[in-house]
């Protein structure tokens, strides 16, 4: 055995590992901001407005079950949307904020007694 062949295996793993970690400086987007509820409907119409297919329709839903007062149906399509492989990662991240401002006002609900909310919110944390 080459006297030599440890150090080559060392310096061999240590560039490899220099490189993955040098190599995968990947930038990620910053984490989700606080929106106010009454902020979604316009980010969305923002953020959204270059979508099509399966997607409007997804965006469509959240938007009318937000105009209509139906906060679980609007939590729930704004979760999917954040969710989508289709969407840019701005697009991501405004369906995200905008699926916290719902599940923020959903909460406020429930604590103030609204039982219909509380319940959704009960059957959500069951499934996860």
């Amino acid at each position: 055995m080459n006297p030599r062949t440890p150090s080559l295996r060392l310096a061999a793993a240590l560039a490899a590992a220099a490189f993955v970690t040098v190599g995968c400086k990947r930038e990620s987007a910053p984490p989700p901001q606080t929106m106010n509820f009454d902020q979604v409907a316009p980010a969305l119409e923002q953020q959204m407005s270059g979508v099509a297919g399966d997607t409007r329709a997804q965006v469509d839903g959240a938007m009318a079950a937000i105009k209509d007062g139906n906060d679980p149906a609007a939590l729930v399509q704004l979760e999917s949307l954040a969710e989508s492989g289709d969407l840019t990662p701005e697009q991501r991240r405004a369906a995200a904020e905008s699926a916290m401002a719902v599940r923020t006002k959903l909460l406020e609900k429930a604590t103030q007694g609204d039982s219909d909310a509380a319940a959704f919110l009960q059957m959500q944390r069951a499934r996860k």
